[in-house]
């Protein structure tokens, strides 16, 4: 056999990068997988022309590289596989147990490659199997990717009542502060013992509208983003991908390519957008000033911990790279807080988005702003505290300085800033068996995974005006008609829940969460009476 048809080496390099995305069907978009493939091919090709040139046999290399890639490429599955498991007392899922191992297959690799005397028939065998693992990850990725179509047109009743704005409107700076998980005063004072008091009063003198029972319209970020920066319920979406799907790409392209967005460029905003780890809200690279934080996609960070890079990173044997959850987490933090408060200074006019992920965990901040880590988490739960709080009081002290900043930047045209949940708590992570869903939705439950905080500076119309019940798919419609002199239709405030292998297919819970909102006290509630969306 020629030794152009030892292509195995390359097949079996795009294999555990296909394999990646056939399990993460779910949440993966093509920008994402590209760039591995470039690298991952890039290196082989490389390290096939020098064992050729050293061997004189491309096909020896081409076995010897095989073996060597999926040693690579696969100890991370095994290391994660193994462990804690012991064989006769003996802890098995460990580095140094595992990488003599890998080391010593590696070798026996080379040998094997050197002596094998069939190499017709050993490159035969080896091409058939590359083939066969390639196309059973391959077809359905590619079936899924052509069948999530991106969502990149505007809701119909959205895109025929947006104008844009005539040259002589009133441009405030606007901001859209998104702080994931963060929730409303109800579900801390019911469930954490914990009042927000501070905080609310203080965001209360700044002059800010606090609707005390506003509530979140999905159970997760996606479609709760991909609402509330498109003014509209995300049925729109689910209608083109249809209901049996169960991909989240077309909500991520809604959320890059929102009429929020769309509608303010066009009339003459300047785009902002501070990146988070998330990917959907990473990067905006249509933005005028697109802040891409040193953050990989979370297909690239489970791709790289699946590797045998990732145990030479952990013991610092390559330098420090960013791809701890934890570490990554607490730096991007940082970052996007620091850029928020110099914010203010950028030339307007300008919408501002940010997505952080805060209090979302990994819990990584204590109050005072130092690290919390895994051994602190378990002192704090053992003596009545929770690690939610401690993120969550870091972030308020540090807000405060940013409102404070933000808000007091242009005495002439005061900003609008909205400062809002996307949800509310992960019901796992604060002692819940189970999250919401269709078939788990409880008073309580729902109480806390919907009430959210959403505070609002809107100069010229008074708290009190502002709907108590208001959610964030009117959000921007109340602005735009506002600043913008828009004919917005008020929608109904509703909540809705779905299941995660059935994002699509979502269930009406608004009755039920309003029963569970109410038997809460609501002292935030202005004393006039508020004017309400149409219900």
């Amino acid at each position: 056999m020629s030794q152009k048809r030892a292509f195995h080496p390359f097949l079996f390099a795009a294999f555990p990068i296909l394999y990646l995305a056939r399990v993460n069907l779910w949440s993966i978009t093509i920008d994402e997988v590209l760039p591995s493939f470039d690298v991952a091919l890039g290196v082989v090709v490389v390290m096939y022309a020098a064992g050729r040139k050293t061997w004189g046999d491309g096909r020896r290399a081409a076995i010897c590289l095989s073996i060597w890639t999926l040693l690579f490429f696969s100890y991370g599955h095994v290391w994660a596989d193994a462990s804690g498991k012991k064989i006769a007392g003996f802890e098995i899922g460990r580095d140094a147990i595992l990488l003599p191992l890998w080391t010593a297959i590696a070798v026996a690799g080379v040998v094997f490659a050197l002596r094998v005397k069939s190499l017709g028939t050993a490159t035969q065998i080896l091409n058939a199997i590359a083939i066969v693992l390639v196309l059973t990850t391959a077809v359905p990725v590619a079936l899924h990717l052509v069948a999530s179509r991106p969502a990149q047109a505007l809701p119909a009743g959205v895109s025929l009542d947006l104008e844009p704005a005539a040259a002589n409107t009133s441009r405030p700076d606007i901001y859209y502060l998104v702080f994931d998980r963060y929730a409303g005063p109800q579900t801390l004072r019911s469930h954490f013992n914990y009042s927000n008091s501070r905080f609310v009063e203080f965001l209360q003198r700044r002059g800010f509208a606090l609707p005390c029972s506003s509530y979140a319209n999905y159970e997760n970020t996606t479609k709760s983003l991909a609402a509330s920066l498109n003014l509209d319920y995300v049925d729109w979406i689910s209608d083109r991908v249809g209901r049996e799907s169960s991909s989240l790409v077309p909500f991520y392209s809604a959320i890059r390519h929102n009429a929020v967005k769309r509608y303010l460029k066009s009339s003459g905003y300047k785009i902002v957008h501070i990146g988070s780890w998330f990917d959907p809200t990473n990067s905006d690279p249509e933005a005028d000033q697109n802040f891409r934080l040193d953050a990989p996609s979370g297909f690239t960070r489970a791709l790289y911990t699946s590797s045998a890079l990732w145990p030479a990173a952990r013991n610092g044997l390559i330098g420090s790279v960013h791809i701890g959850r934890e570490e990554l987490h607490r730096s991007v933090a940082l970052r996007q807080l620091e850029l928020l408060r110099s914010a203010p200074s950028l030339r307007g006019p300008k919408f501002v988005f940010a997505h952080v992920l805060m209090p979302h965990p990994p819990y990584v901040f204590t109050a005072d702003g130092s690290l919390q880590t895994h051994e602190k988490r378990i002192d704090l739960r053992h003596a009545g505290g929770s690690p939610y709080l401690e993120q969550l009081k870091f972030l308020n002290a540090r807000l405060e300085r940013i409102i404070n900043g933000i808000v007091t930047s242009n005495r002439k045209r005061p900003p609008v800033v909205i400062i809002q949940a996307d949800e509310g708590p992960m019901l796992t992570d604060i002692g819940f068996r189970h999250d919401v869903g269709p078939d788990y939705a409880p008073g309580k439950a729902l109480a806390i995974k919907y009430h959210i905080m959403n505070a609002l500076h809107l100069p010229g119309v008074p708290p009190q005006r502002i709907p108590d019940s208001i959610s964030p798919v009117n959000i921007f419609r109340l602005v735009f008609n506002t600043y913008f002199k828009t004919s917005l239709e008020m929608l109904p405030n509703r909540a809705y829940v779905s299941s995660a292998t059935k994002p699509h297919q979502t269930l009406n819970i608004t009755e039920r969460l309003r029963g569970a909102l109410n038997g809460g006290s609501c002292s935030l509630s202005q004393q006039a009476a508020p004017v309400r969306p149409a219900e």
